[in-house]
């Protein structure tokens, strides 16, 4: 579904990476299977696998391979809108004074899609617009999920030189979000341009 919403991308000068932590579950096929589909949109498809280490590591693993002008990241069981990432490169490349672009989001359950149970921007309203948002990600008054955001790889790279994280359980996208929301200015693009998928067996 995640690498499908991919495919359907309006704008299509993408370079997908996807990093198998160590699956045993068919997930190297699954992926492979949509290597010519990717190759007939002129799309690039990286596979790349490790010994299971944990989502940090994995993350760090495909930090390292990124080509890109712009960086955008979506975890395997959510999925784009077929505008999202160019909604998100126009809202850059015409407000220069941004280097975030994060759109709104819809939350829906695993088990009933049509039924959204929330669009996450309403929780915080007019915070949305803020340019800076480094303080409210603090007070978890802010956007941090992952497959909203499309940064500037110039930028990206400022903040972390290295393109580590710190290994940990969870709250890899506090450790994505907050450099980069603390050095730049972030430009809200009020749709909802993802699907982040509630499931009983995610963390």
């Amino acid at each position: 579904r995640m690498l499908s919403s991919v495919l359907l991308q309006s704008y299509q000068n993408i370079e997908m990476i996807c990093v198998d932590d160590g699956s045993e579950d068919g997930t190297e096929k699954a992926v492979l299977s949509f290597s010519s589909a990717f190759s007939d949109k002129n799309m690039r498809l990286v596979y790349t696998k490790q010994p299971h280490k944990g989502q940090t590591a994995a993350i760090n693993c495909g930090l390292k391979l990124v080509n890109g002008e712009y960086l955008s990241w979506v975890d395997s069981d959510d999925f784009l809108v077929p505008s999202s990432i160019e909604a998100k490169l126009s809202a850059l490349i015409g407000n220069r004074d941004y280097d975030v672009a994060t759109s709104d989001f819809y939350v829906v359950n695993e088990h009933n899609f049509g039924r959204v149970v929330r669009r996450q921007g309403d929780l915080f309203g007019n915070l949305n617009f803020q340019s800076r948002q480094f303080y409210l990600a603090l007070l978890g008054r802010s956007i941090i999920e992952a497959n909203c955001h499309l940064v500037r790889m110039s930028c990206f790279d400022e903040a972390f030189p290295q393109r580590e994280l710190i290994a940990c359980r969870e709250g890899q996208n506090y450790q994505l979000m907050l450099p980069l929301y603390f050095k730049y200015r972030r430009l809200f693009v009020d749709k909802p341009l993802a699907y982040y998928v509630i499931r009983s067996e995610s963390h």
